[in-house]
């Protein structure tokens, strides 16, 4: 699996759910499942903080039968114009908000997925609602590409976004439940 990281409770929550149903996916097998997490830099204020809690998420969730490998950093095409406008392109949240961001970001991890010969891609991507209300139209454009299957024109790479279709409020209070085991929640951003 590929594990598209943004370091917020979003990606931990999705990562978490992943492992914690890594049974149902190895089909009772008992075999090992390797992640690779993937980071796009595209210039983000926080980056050092996000990738610091991607790797804390990382070994929390380590297990015999789950090996998370090293996070592998992308650099967005975008990321000198993106840095230049003081992360503002088309308009939004200063720090975070660049047009159909969600789309490309998928692909790219679709793409890598597709190197490492991975059949999931994990993502933990907001729900679209959440994010329309919050002035985020490329959401919208990423739950259209979901339902759409434009991820999976091959048949082989799967999409793992457990909480798309569920409000923010029941992904904070999923990581504070498993915060026990976990404290996860303690290694996020957000």
């Amino acid at each position: 699996a590929v594990f598209l990281a943004g370091g917020g409770q979003d990606s931990a929550a999705a990562l978490h759910h992943f492992c914690m149903n890594a049974t149902k996916i190895r089909r009772g097998r008992d075999i090992p499942i390797n992640i690779y997490p993937m980071y796009m830099d595209y210039g983000q204020l926080v980056k050092p903080v996000e990738i610091a809690a991607i790797l804390e998420q990382s070994k929390v969730m380590s297990s015999y039968l789950i090996h998370i490998h090293p996070l592998r950093v992308f650099i967005d095409p975008l990321r000198k114009e993106i840095v230049e406008s003081g992360g503002l392109l088309t308009g939004g949240d200063k720090s975070a908000y660049i047009e159909y961001r969600n789309i490309r970001y998928l692909t790219t991890a679709a793409a890598y997925a597709s190197l490492k010969d991975c059949t999931w891609l994990i993502a933990g991507l907001a729900p679209a609602v959440m994010s329309i209300d919050s002035g985020y139209a490329a959401s919208l454009a990423t739950q259209t590409a979901l339902n759409q299957n434009v991820l999976n024109v091959e048949k082989r790479i799967r999409l793992y976004a457990p909480i798309v279709q569920i409000h923010r409020s029941l992904c904070v209070r999923y990581l504070h439940e498993v915060a026990e085991d976990t404290e996860i929640h303690k290694s996020t951003f957000s």
